[in-house]
């Protein structure tokens, strides 16, 4: 289990200006703790890879939101205007590259405690 930490500022591309980039995107308004990691890790049939997760602690998604988060233009929250919160693209996206890879995305979340996306990507 390795955390991604920061190591300095290299042009504005290291792990804390990419948090702080997430944290943006999520909630502005919001104070968040955004923690990526990335280790080895089994896929639930037990084949060998990797592990990219990435953990907040902001306010959770309600469990009935889980099964459509990677559904083009779903939003959690249909108040939130596309100025103020995207596309509704961004999970969609992420979810086709994901399989392309061959790879499995999965979603854990619980309200008030925060939300965890784990990709799994094969050795080989």
């Amino acid at each position: 289990y390795a955390d991604i930490v920061p190591t300095g500022e290299r042009n504005g591309n290291d792990a804390e200006s990419f948090t702080g980039r997430l944290k943006l995107l999520a909630r502005p308004d919001e104070d968040l703790t955004i923690r990526l990691a990335v280790a080895p890790g089994n896929a639930p049939d037990g084949r060998k890879g990797l592990v990219l997760s990435v953990t907040d602690d902001g306010a959770g998604i309600p469990r009935d939101h889980i099964p459509r988060l990677t559904e083009r233009f779903y939003r959690v929250d249909k108040g939130r205007s596309r100025s103020a919160g995207g596309t509704g693209l961004g999970l969609a996206i992420v979810k086709h590259i994901v399989n392309r890879h061959r790879g499995i995305l999965t979603i854990d979340s619980e309200e008030g405690t925060g939300t965890t996306f784990r990709i799994w990507f094969p050795a080989e």
